[in-house]
């Protein structure tokens, strides 16, 4: 393995439990991402083990172009074989952009926005709750035609979202999750649709959503239409109104890219 590929010696981004390094795999010719796992004490805990191990498991079932493509897992006894090799995204993540810049054009947020529903769409077909939809898990090519959706680390299927909100945990990100998630009750794939909405507000706002009252952003920017602040609130409606899939975010008559819709 030390011969095929060769390691950046700094971390290129951080999760929640582990780290990102770019690397280059030497036989194919093309840069990887290896994601490993971090070391928060003298041994790692089995819980961090069992996220790990679980992304891993999540990865290797998803296939789809703005999901970053799985190519080797390697889960031993140390640090170093705690680690999954993947295609690795040139660019930077969308709280980057939004830092940097502001409020991003509508006309490129209809584009990414699109193929992350599309990402998360396909995710839920398989299953896959992701959990945790921010700006930070959005990355954003150096072109800017096209959206990655990242960090699985705390998806779960259905079923093990069952298990684990019964004991009563709550696994997200504070501003992103949804009432329910939060509340840390039985979730389904709406979830996502709520944090879907709160970052394609702050993508178009560049700054978070506020608390409390809505604030149209159609009211500030003429060029983003009424109809998108209906398709968030729409998003934060309760569980049973709320948008009902990623799929429905994207073709219905307030989301589509055709000429009779805003996104």
């Amino acid at each position: 393995m030390a011969d095929r590929y060769s390691f950046s010696s700094k971390p290129h981004a951080a999760g929640g439990f582990g780290h990102i390094i770019k690397g280059h795999d030497n036989d194919l010719e093309r840069d990887i991402a290896v994601k490993v796992l971090s070391r928060l004490r003298q041994a790692f805990t089995e819980a961090e083990v069992e996220r790990f191990r679980r992304e891993a498991r999540i990865l290797a079932k998803l296939s789809h172009p703005n999901i970053p493509a799985i190519y080797y897992v390697e889960i031993g006894k140390d640090e170093a074989t705690f680690l999954i090799i993947f295609q690795f995204v040139e660019g930077a993540n969308l709280r980057q952009l939004l830092t940097a810049q502001g409020a991003c054009a509508i006309s490129e947020v209809r584009n990414w926005f699109h193929q992350i529903a599309s990402a998360l769409d396909y995710a839920h077909s398989r299953g896959i709750i992701h959990r945790d939809i921010k700006p930070e898990n959005i990355i954003i090519t150096p072109d800017r035609e096209s959206a990655y959706l990242v960090d699985f680390g705390i998806a779960l299927s259905a079923e093990e979202s069952k298990k684990l909100t019964e004991k009563g945990y709550a696994l997200g990100t504070p501003g992103y999750m949804s009432p329910e998630q939060v509340a840390g009750k039985d979730l389904d794939f709406r979830t996502d649709i709520y944090s879907l909405g709160v970052t394609l507000y702050e993508a178009l706002a560049g700054k978070p959503i506020p608390v409390g009252a809505y604030a149209d952003l159609s009211a500030s920017d003429e060029s983003i239409p009424p109809q998108i602040d209906e398709l968030i609130q729409e998003c934060f409606y309760p569980v049973e109104r709320r948008v009902p899939t990623a799929k429905a975010f994207s073709t219905s008559g307030r989301c589509s890219q055709t000429s009779q819709a805003p996104i």
